[in-house]
């Protein structure tokens, strides 16, 4: 009873702050240093001074939501454009933010003027030997974390096919490569739906313990965490798969945690959020949480958000379940309180 006590008289301490920021909160409940990131979208961060504001403020990195992306750097053949890139690059050099590579390898971003595979293997090589070495020769410690593939495998667990191609042909390849151009950077293989899909999971297991064993240069497990309201997940599962990809020496990071509220259930948006950063606590390889937006005002999922900052960028519920787990396991750790 007396732990109990302690751990809501704790959590009313540090209810919701909207002069606190949310790294600043992750950073003074831990021991283990795990960073707070957010996507990011490039017009809102040119138009928006209230935005801008709110990022700098409150996160340790930011991920490119389209300008890393192949179809967005070369929509025309040979023609590279890396400029949206740059002023996002310089924004977080301004700001002391470390920027997430997102995403090198992916079949959404292949630019329709590919014609078959010789040309994607061909071109998709050339597209990331300039990224990189623009990157390296400009901005040479801003980016440190690449999602080198993504997306590779259907959900019934086989490869993703291009113009009669495997993508899964193509990606030792595009790591090796990434590792010679960046070879003091963490290179990550990046998918969705893990959490859910057993079949799916599998067959990425498998290629990275396999990928291992053969001396890829795979360095982490990107989780996307896309999660629904109307969606049941066993939670004691995910966490023995994680911890699967854990044991294979593999950091994990979350990198893309949102909710999509299909129901207008806010408690089950929050439970949702409560147990995808209990999850990346209880693990100890999982230094970084990625939430894919900060506020709803900019999101993919529109009007179905659930994010940490309302429109007019004041912290919310969801910030308070985040906020929440960490002051949680921070009590757990000092007052030795099971979880």
């Amino acid at each position: 009873m007396i732990r109990v006590f302690l751990l809501i008289f704790f959590l009313a301490l540090h209810s919701v702050n909207a002069h606190e920021a949310l790294k600043d909160i992750v950073a003074k409940t831990q021991s283990k240093r795990v960073t707070m990131g957010t996507s990011i979208q490039y017009d809102a961060l040119l138009k928006d001074a209230g935005y801008r504001e709110l990022v700098i403020k409150n996160y340790d990195s930011i991920t490119p939501e389209y300008y890393l992306k192949w179809n967005a750097i070369e929509q025309k053949k040979g023609a590279f454009d890396f400029f949206p890139l740059a002023k996002i690059l310089n924004f977080a050099k301004e700001n002391n933010l470390k920027v997430r590579g997102h995403t090198l390898f992916w079949h959404r971003s292949i630019p329709s003027w590919i014609r078959n595979e010789r040309e994607l293997e061909k071109f998709l090589f050339r597209y990331i030997s300039r990224l990189v070495r623009f990157v390296k020769s400009q901005y040479p410690e801003k980016i440190q974390y690449w999602d080198v593939a993504n997306e590779i495998f259907e959900n019934n667990g086989l490869s993703r096919v291009f113009k009669g191609a495997k993508l899964i042909n193509l990606v030792e390849k595009t790591f090796r490569m990434v590792n010679q151009l960046a070879p003091k950077d963490s290179l990550f293989y990046n998918e969705f739906g893990l959490e859910n899909n057993e079949k799916k999971f599998d067959a990425v297991y498998h290629f990275l313990k396999k990928s291992i064993n053969t001396k890829i240069p795979i360095h982490g497990i990107g989780l996307q965490f896309h999660l629904t309201t109307d969606r049941k997940y066993d939670w004691p599962v995910i966490e023995g798969r994680v911890k699967m990809l854990e044991e294979l020496g593999l950091e994990v990071h979350i990198t893309e945690l949102d909710v999509k509220d299909t129901t207008g259930d806010l408690n089950t948006a929050k439970a949702l959020y409560s147990q995808a950063i209990s999850l990346c606590l209880k693990i100890s390889r999982c230094t970084q949480i990625t939430t894919w937006g900060a506020t709803v005002k900019y999101s993919w999922l529109n009007d179905k958000a659930r994010l940490p900052y309302s429109s007019n960028y004041l912290p919310n519920e969801i910030f308070e379940s985040i906020s929440n787990e960490f002051y949680k396991a921070h009590l757990r750790q000092n007052q030795k309180i099971a979880p």
